[in-house]
């Protein structure tokens, strides 16, 4: 008969516990841009990107970046460039303004259309759209463009247009250019020395240019424009 110490001596080692979480990756996240410079208290997961293709600043690698931004070819929320466009307001942060973001078409013409009511309240106030420039977080080079095209149609009040460059690293910062769209459908263009620094202190670089925004900001009022097309032009 075994002894109680043989017992003991035959008994399975007892393994060391894993006080650690299995867990493969862990997604990357990044902050909604807030054009009103406010820290956002939500968050979205950051598009992932090949560690390889990257330049020698830490960026994704620069594509060349064709003329056309969206045509409205792809299906919606699709742009033609591969991305998707995206709703946001200032609700994200506790803000009270609502939008919309439909295609349909509008006075003839097939037409991206954002609609809403902006409001201070709660240290609010914006409704925009945005988009990446290209798919997956990479950065395109637009130096050889002189600035950006939009078809555009709305309702007379004072638009922005928002670029986000790499080299960005606080939420609230953007090159900001602003334009009003009269119940027509006009081209505007924008050239690239339009945009002025939002609390950022370095020049535009056009070399790593990575989202557009279009955004209705920073007073009461009834948004209601619509994008027929984006490009760059010479």
């Amino acid at each position: 008969m075994d002894t109680r110490r043989d017992k003991e001596r035959h008994k399975t080692p007892r393994q060391p516990r894993n006080t650690l979480p299995e867990i493969g990756i862990i997604a990357g996240f990044e902050l909604l841009i807030n054009p009103m410079g406010m820290t956002l208290s939500n968050y979205k997961p950051a598009p992932q990107t090949d560690r390889d293709n990257r330049n020698t600043e830490g960026h994704p690698a620069a594509t060349t970046m064709n003329t056309i931004v969206d045509d409205l070819s792809a299906p919606h929320p699709s742009a033609a460039n591969g991305a998707a466009w995206e709703m946001i307001s200032d609700r994200v942060m506790g803000g009270v303004s609502r939008g919309t973001m439909i295609r349909e078409d509008v006075r003839g013409r097939p037409a991206l259309h954002m609609q809403g009511k902006v409001s201070l309240e709660n240290n609010g106030g914006f409704v925009q759209i945005a988009l990446d420039l290209e798919p997956h977080g990479r950065v395109i080079d637009a130096r050889q463009w002189s600035g950006l095209e939009l078809d555009v149609i709305g309702n007379r009040e004072a638009y922005n247009l928002h670029l986000r460059t790499a080299d960005m690293v606080r939420p609230w910062q953007s090159y900001r250019a602003s334009f009003r769209p009269m119940p027509e459908w006009r081209t505007i263009r924008l050239h690239f020395t339009d945009f002025t620094a939002h609390r950022i202190d370095a020049q535009l670089d056009l070399s790593c240019l990575r989202r557009i925004s279009i955004v209705a900001i920073a007073r009461s009022f009834d948004a209601d424009i619509a994008i027929g097309g984006i490009r760059f032009f010479a």
